[in-house]
């Protein structure tokens, strides 16, 4: 292995490359060996490396220390094969004529060093199986949230007989029909913003399944939440569709499907059935996209996510000002998602968190093992750092590599 001081320019380039840094090769640009070498933390608070690292170059300041154990290693292990690292065994001068050492109690000066069975892991490791997992598992509580829809559509008392409960917001402002399309688009376009970001994400495996298993919970949450209390109708307006005979469950299973093709969404005309109420998953819509585009957004961008907060709290206000839900419906969906996010968040980051032990509270959620399972490989913050999606697969950080050493 050429030593690292040795480096040119071009060959530090390429050692970002294969490391997976690219976002770097431009700034460091014109960076020998020895440039690489003297990096610091201070380099990435005050030059142009603060726009583009999102966690003040850690990563890449690691992964340098790592090559000059490396290197390190290499020397030593060189020098001891030539005869002149750390002096020659039992005081011997020179080599001998074969070019061996002379071997006599060289046993005492050997050093064993355990050689690792397979390349060391990114990181940061891509594991796209677990995220197809976790795609999954939204899909199911998605279809389950719709099925529970039309069970508890059976349930809603007639508006005549059981007219809308008192609202404080409704007392202060008047309907406005037009109010839920608004929110709706304003939904659609936040979901499409942190699709096309998402895609540009260069961790957006280990960010997808984070999107997928919380908007899962979420939406699984909801089930249990509107089944188990069924509220009536938020207002006058609201035209529910035909109650079904009880055991027709073909004509279930039809409007069922025909929610799912149109995304659960009135401008669709697909969500016609009424009882899904407590809570608003339109709130959880515009609450977990914001949330999520904040979290990963470059910070040189600031005005991006403030742009997204306004959008949501409009859609916000929007769902309570068409009287389409109770304030308390957009209120539990609000406090149960922020707090979702926050806590995987922040059980993700943490190492300790990860362990399952009484010290930590969090091990005892019901959801913890797969929690496990999806972040287990994961090792510290996930960079926000972006590069155009490719087809390459998992990459492989470059392991210390050693000659075994064979002693009769």
């Amino acid at each position: 292995m050429k030593k690292v001081g040795s480096w040119t320019a071009q060959e530090v380039s390429h050692w970002l490359t294969e490391e997976g840094m690219s976002e770097y090769v431009d700034a460091l640009q014109g960076t020998d060996g020895p440039g690489l070498l003297r990096l610091s933390k201070e380099d990435f608070r005050n030059t142009h490396l603060s726009r583009i690292s999102s966690d003040d170059g850690q990563h890449l300041l690691e992964r340098v220390e790592t090559l000059l154990i490396e290197n390190h290693i290499e020397a030593q292990k060189n020098g001891h094969a030539n005869g002149h690292a750390g002096g020659l065994p039992n005081g011997t001068t020179k080599p001998q004529r074969n070019g061996s050492l002379g071997l006599r109690n060289y046993e005492k000066e050997m050093v064993q060093i355990p050689i690792p069975t397979k390349e060391v892991r990114s990181s940061f490791p891509t594991e796209w199986a677990k995220t197809a997992v976790s795609f999954i598992y939204a899909v199911v509580c998605f279809v389950t949230t719709t099925v529970v829809i039309s069970v508890v559509h059976e349930r809603v008392p007639p508006k005549e007989h059981t007219p809308p409960l008192p609202d404080k917001f409704f007392d202060l402002f008047d309907r406005k029909e037009w109010a839920f399309s608004i929110c709706e688009i304003i939904g659609m376009l936040l979901v499409l913003l942190w699709f096309l970001q998402w895609l540009l994400l260069k961790h957006r495996s280990i960010i997808g399944r984070r999107f997928f298993f919380i908007v899962g919970t979420l939406y699984l949450y909801r089930c249990i939440t509107m089944y188990i209390t069924t509220l009536p109708v938020p207002g006058m307006h609201f035209k529910c569709s035909p109650k079904v005979t009880a055991g027709d469950w073909e004509s279930q299973m039809r409007r069922v499907m025909k929610m799912i093709a149109g995304g659960g969404l009135s401008i669709t005309g697909s969500h016609t059935m009424c009882g899904d109420y407590l809570y608003s998953g339109h709130t959880v819509m515009l609450t977990i996209t914001y949330l999520f585009i904040n979290e990963y957004s470059p910070r040189r961008y600031w005005w991006y996510p403030w742009v997204c907060w306004v959008l949501s709290a409009v859609g916000l206000f929007c769902i309570l000002l068409a009287h389409d839900h109770y304030t308390v419906d957009v209120v539990v969906a609000y406090f149960i998602t922020t707090r979702l996010f926050w806590w995987y968040h922040s059980m993700a980051n943490q190492q300790s968190l990860k362990e399952t032990s009484q010290s930590n509270p969090f091990s005892r959620v019901w959801w913890f093992r797969m929690f496990q399972y999806f972040e287990e490989n994961v090792r510290g913050v996930v960079p926000r750092n972006y590069q155009l999606p490719t087809w390459r697969g998992v990459q492989w950080s470059r392991g210390v590599k050693y000659s075994r050493l064979d002693h009769q």
